[in-house]
């Protein structure tokens, strides 16, 4: 651990600003000597980037298996793996980092490959810490293939990767795009490596099962080592994916990996081979990173190829190219950052105010020369007509830009020219980073939705590094150059026009943040170590932005950042928080002392004591570098590859962040940058500029914010809520937080012109009517991870009880690129409509929230209405999150919202206030036994496998596709006639005939129609939940009709059928009396009753599952009871759109629903919501299926037409190819 000398450190009543600014510029022009001195003669830096020994000794396993020399160099690499050694023998992974035993074995295995003598002390101590630690037995899945290239482990102890991986295409669930950038180019060359299982020689010879190494088994006599969980762990552990890919694995196993099929591998090997070499750069390299260059070396040898084939001899040219040699010995680099240290050190030099302009004109030359405007790149696969314009880590990766790069080449160019922000450059640059962001608002480094955590339960995956998620770090610096864009644009500049798309990208940013801050107020931090770097970053980037919101989010930051400052004025935190917050922080370093300093120079005044005595330890700690002016020293690493398992030591790191820090705050201490304090008047704050030196500024980092919340997790100070309601039973179950994960944009099409300022105003007057103003309720997650409402003390403009935009289009809706294409009444079936998220740009708001955390994590109301409005049609939106409404409660707002539009107060409701939960006793101390399914239960080891083969076929059919049909009412009619004359037929005489309605008849249909496009096995079990409302069950607990109630009163019936059933055996009358029977069997007190005991002790509190392990699930919900069609805003209506002699329904009324919804992280698929019947009798269906399936269910669809309707057999339109 680093000790800072603290007598260099300053006391706080010796600080006095003056000296100190001109102690600064001193610093500042010493270390800009620095810079200009290690420049190189194009214009570019490029420092040394640190790891551990692990990639030398990688390198050197490479070297020794292809038969290269390696005497040259021995005594260069001896000398720096044993630079590296802890005193207890072990190597970790990074300086002064514990022992780690993978690392070890590498290292000892490359010594004693060098020549060094097993009997040596060095060998002796390292062998004593592997013994130690477990063995050779404990290392990571790479070292253990490393070893086993050499037959030093057993290949039976490596995890199945079949080279069958890279024929999935990407619209599978997994296939090698899944993986992260760098997983996946790594992975790519270990499939054919693994493949083949070679075996090469050693100093001591080419045996299968070498003694080379035997010294380092704990029993050299069985090296039948396992890896992973053992499966009753994962079963014990209820974990799915991990048994699921356990599971998977043995099978491989079992088939020889897929060797057993010798034409599906052989071409399987050509496609690996050739996907590899299509990604070598020209000068060698692969991804720009050593593991996929090591691996790719080694897999076109065992394909055949030669030392001197150009891939081989290339390859082998890039990794020396990592190389970097001084008094410490030879090493090899994991990688190199020429564009990222070039970048930075621009900012650091333009933040320094450096009167050599030139200096950093020159780099920016040099920067922009390599920005990657050609469109390919793996990036490509998942974001294909995004145009390019990112920048890369390296000198040469044009299959892999990164977003983190490429928003600091924007910082580096406009923070050096203002008017470089119309460039070309930096708009592209700009819209490349937007098209990049993830739906959770955040972005990640390489990829964008790269977020399924479940791969990494692969047995393979033993250090958590498979997805690439959205991360702190990378979404603040964005949003600082976002924001300094939009801040430093000159008038009328070329950038202007695409100001609207960065503040929408922007504020889904911020939303991303405020999900992601820890209780504490810090960010973590993915690419730097790490609340420090993540903290950082994440204020510098809010800096831009002065909502309420963001002010919450900042003062709890500023106040982590504060606390943390340690005795000598700076900043350190070690390697091991990622492991252990107990074990955080270490002696102060100069980068993460500039972290700090920067998040808090962003909002706080550089008078500030905690500020100046943190730059006053950058001053104190500056030393002479070299002859070439001065530097700080820092010998621990603060770059993060992999927490817990990979770190980096960026050379330059200890140069550019502190220059930057200085920079700022001699910049912030001028008369030209107010200063920056908190306003507190009645409960609200925000930060504010400020011009006068001296007044007052509230001590931001003492600042008490334990009591902001006793319940919330998250609260914004300031926002006082007089009222927590816990919500209700239904709300608060683990089921409902799932559906927490489900968002709906619900628009109602209506073909009339309304007054869009009577419905805001009548929308404010209901919330002034008995209850009805809970409806602007806040949604928090408390600590016990269950929902609660906040309500507010009052309403105001900045604090309103909903969200109310609207957007106004000179034109009728038919002129409308998007509005032309929104069905309507009589919709041409010929030509299925396009999904329902094609009119999201034209039917929601740009900030319109799309899943939970967009509510929990901000102080937004619950309902956003965006209305648009063309000449001739209104449509109006609802964004909600399901906790909110179930079908019939939003209805219920509806027509309590229409009638205030047409002066019908007296019709509304009285609204059941938040606080009373007419549930909240359901199921308590009632038996379980009750349920009549409870034999037929899927539950412990059944359930489990119900879930794997549920992800199996998630696998296969990830592509999934809505659409909205309509099914004529004339139809419906003619099919429930003939069901009724069938049950007739079939029933004993005098036997009432059983009664099935419509909706039964429809959801039939609609199971016939799906069952028939998907084609499970005859004899498969079908499982159809549906959904019933139970208001009526229980009159004494719900108002009649369920009237003025808010909340989910929803529960589940199960229809058991087998697809034979459905299509052949029986008919429609036999499949709607299955449901209408089941329907009833669950529709009564006693068996809810029952159903929620069983949900109430369930694992996670979820619903019950009957049937058996293969199952085909199936979901529909009929919200025809709930009359959408019937929705009534004829009280705004100014005129009509469409004559009313040319329609069905009435002024005010629907003729087309467009149901949004946004179910990340729930799965929804075979399912339907009948969205009901329009006034012209005709059913409203949205099917939602994977995207195979329509060509077969338009067939169907078109053969239901009578001879007045469009019948067009077998055609398929663009949009249903699409």
């Amino acid at each position: 651990m680093m000790n800072m000398n603290l007598t260099n450190a300053v006391p706080e009543d010796k600080i006095h600003s003056g000296h100190l600014a001109s102690q600064v510029e001193h610093a500042l022009k010493l270390s800009r000597d620095y810079a200009n001195g290690s420049v190189h003669s194009d214009g570019h830096w490029c420092g040394e980037l640190r790891s551990n020994v692990t990639i030398t000794a990688e390198y050197i396993f490479l070297r020794q298996a292809l038969g290269l020399d390696m005497k040259a160099d021995s005594a260069a690499y001896c000398r720096h793996i044993l630079s590296e050694q802890n005193e207890d023998g072990s190597w970790g992974l990074a300086p002064e980092h514990p022992g780690d035993v993978s690392t070890t074995t590498e290292a000892y295995m490359a010594l004693k490959i060098l020549g060094l003598d097993s009997s040596h002390v060095v060998m002796r101590r390292a062998r004593q810490f592997v013994l130690k630690s477990g063995g050779i037995e404990k290392v990571r899945v790479f070292t253990r293939i490393f070893l086993a290239t050499f037959g030093l482990f057993p290949w039976d102890g490596v995890p199945q990767l079949p080279v069958e991986l890279i024929l999935l295409p990407s619209i599978c669930l997994i296939n090698i795009y899944t993986f992260a950038s760098w997983a996946r180019g790594t992975i790519a060359p270990l499939l054919l490596i693994c493949h083949h299982q070679p075996i090469f020689p050693l100093p001591n010879g080419k045996f299968a099962k070498n003694d080379y190494l035997d010294e380092l088994w704990l029993d050299a006599t069985n090296k039948n080592v396992s890896y992973g969980l053992p499966l009753l762990s994962l079963l014990f552990e209820g974990d799915l994916p991990g048994v699921a890919f356990t599971c998977m694995d043995k099978l491989l196993y079992w088939l020889n990996g897929l060797r057993s099929v010798p034409v599906l591998r052989s071409y399987a090997r050509r496609k690996c081979l050739k996907w590899i070499l299509d990604r070598q750069e020209v000068t060698g390299d692969w991804a720009g990173i050593f593991p996929p260059m090591h691996g790719s070396v080694f897999a076109f040898i065992l394909e055949g190829y030669k030392i001197n084939d150009d891939p081989v001899r290339l390859g082998i040219q890039a990794i020396e190219n990592f190389a970097w040699e001084d008094e410490r010995g030879k090493r090899i680099q994991a990688c190199i950052s020429p564009v990222w240290d070039t970048a930075l050190m621009s900012i650091a030099l333009s933040d320094a105010m450096t009167p050599d302009r030139h200096v950093v004109e020159q780099a920016i030359t040099w920067i922009r020369n390599r920005q990657l405007i050609v469109p390919y790149g793996d990036w490509c696969v998942y974001r294909p007509g995004l145009p390019p314009g990112g920048f890369s880590f390296e000198y040469k990766n044009t299959w892999y830009p990164d977003v983190d790069d490429t928003a600091a080449v924007i910082l580096a160019q406009i923070k050096h020219d203002v008017e470089s922000i119309g460039s070309d450059s930096v708009i592209a640059a700009a819209m490349w980073i937007v098209g990049m962001q993830n739906p959770d608002g955040g972005w990640a480094a390489f990829d964008v939705e790269n977020d399924k955590l479940f791969l990494n339960k692969i047995p393979f995956s033993d250090m958590d590094s498979l997805c690439d998620t959205s991360c702190a770090d990378i979404t603040g610096r964005i949003l600082e150059a976002f924001g300094l864009m939009m801040k430093r644009a000159p008038e009328k500049s070329l950038a202007s026009d695409c100001f609207p798309t960065l503040r929408a990208a922007c504020t889904r940013g911020i939303r991303y943040l405020a999900s992601t801050q820890e209780p504490s107020g810090a960010w973590f931090g993915r690419w730097g170590c790490n609340y420090v770097y993540g903290t950082s970053h994440a204020l510098c980037g809010l800096a831009y932005f002065d909502d309420t919101r963001v002010s919450g989010l900042v003062l709890r930051g500023i106040q982590w950042l504060g606390s943390k400052q340690q005795a000598d004025g700076g900043w350190g935190e070690s390697l091991l928080s990622y492991r252990s917050p107990s074990q955080d922080w270490q002696g102060s370093t100069p980068s993460q002392t500039a972290w700090a300093l920067m998040g808090l120079l962003a909002h706080l005044s550089p008078k500030d004591l905690a500020i100046q005595r943190g730059i006053q330890y950058l001053v104190a700690t500056l030393q002479p570098e070299k002859g070439i002016g001065s530097s700080w020293p820092q010998s621990v690493f603060t770059g993060t590859g992999f927490p817990n398992h990979f770190y980096l030591g960026y050379d330059y790191y200890r140069h550019y962040f502190p220059m930057m820090a200085l920079g700022r705050y001699l910049q912030e201490s001028s008369s030209l940058t107010p200063d920056l304090h908190i306003v507190i008047d009645e409960g609200r704050f925000q930060i504010c500029s400020r011009l006068i030196p001296d007044a007052t500024v509230v001590n931001l980092l003492k600042f008490d914010f334990q009591d902001i919340s006793q319940h919330a997790t998250f609260a914004l100070p300031g926002n006082p809520s007089v009222c927590l309601f816990q919500t209700s039973l239904e709300d608060s179950q683990r089921k409902c937080r799932q559906i927490g994960c489900i968002c709906h944009d619900f628009t109602f099409r209506i073909d009339d012109v309304l007054d869009v300022q009577k419905l805001e105003s009548a929308l404010y007057r209901l919330m002034d009517i008995g209850n009805w103003g809970q409806l602007g309720a806040r949604l928090r997650l408390r600590s016990d991870s269950r929902l609660e409402y906040h309500l507010p003390a009052s309403y105001t403009k900045t604090r309103p009880p909903f969200i109310f935009t609207t957007v106004n289009y000179d034109m009728n809706i038919d002129e409308h690129p998007i509005g032309a294409k929104l069905p309507k009444q009589n919709y041409d079936q010929s030509f299925l409509s396009p999904p329902g998220r094609f009119f999201e740009p034209l039917v929601c708001h740009p900030e319109s929230p799309k899943e939970l955390a967009d509510w929990i994590y901000s102080d937004r109301p619950q309902l956003h209405i965006h209305v648009v409005s063309f000449r001739d049609t209104t449509l109006i939106t609802t964004s909600y999150v399901h906790t909110l409404f179930d079908a019939i409660s939003r209805t219920s707002f509806w027509k309590a919202w229409g009638a205030v539009l047409r002066g019908h107060e007296e019709e509304i409701p009285p609204m059941v206030p938040f606080d009373q939960d007419p549930l909240h006793t359901l199921g308590q101390d009632y038996p379980k036994e009750r349920y009549h399914n409870f034999g037929l239960l899927l539950t412990g080891f059944s359930l489990v496998m119900f879930g794997i083969r549920y992800m199996l076929e998630l696998l296969f059919t990830q592509d999934v596709v809505d659409h909205t049909i309509r099914v004529p009412g004339t139809y419906v009619k003619k099919m429930r006639e003939q069901a009724r004359q069938e049950l007739a037929e079939a029933a004993p005489k005098g036997a009432e005939i059983p009664f099935v309605s419509e909706g039964d008849i429809v959801i039939s249909w609609w199971m016939r129609t799906m069952i028939t496009a998907l084609k499970p096995s005859p004899e498969r079990p079908i499982l159809l939940m549906n959904v019933f409302n139970v208001w009526r069950l229980f009159p004494e607990w719900f108002p009649p009709n369920g009237a003025g109630f808010i909340g989910n009163a929803f529960f589940y019936s199960y229809t058991l059928l087998s697809s034979n059933k459905v299509i052949h055996d029986g008919s429609l009358a036999y499949t709607a009396s299955k449901n209408r029977q089941a329907l009833m069997e669950h529709r009564t007190r006693e068996q809810v009753q029952a159903m929620t005991a069983i949900q109430r002790k369930s694992y996670k509190r979820t619903a019950p599952v009957i049937g058996r392990t293969n199952n085909f699930f199936m979901a529909c919900t009929n919200q025809q009871m709930s009359g959408n069609f019937n929705a009534d805003f004829s009280g705004a209506v100014i005129k009509p759109g469409v004559p009313l002699a040319h329609r069905a329904h009435a002024l005010g009324q629907p003729s087309y629903i467009n149901d949004i919804e946004h179910a990340r992280g729930y799965p929804t698929r075979n399912v339907v919501r009948i969205l009901g019947k329009d006034a012209a009798g005709d059913w409203w269906l949205l099917f939602k299926t994977r995207s195979g399936a329509w060509r077969e269910i338009h067939r169907q669809l078109m053969s239901i037409y009578d001879g007045d309707e469009p019948r067009l057999e077998g055609e398929v339109t663009e949009v249903t190819k699409s």
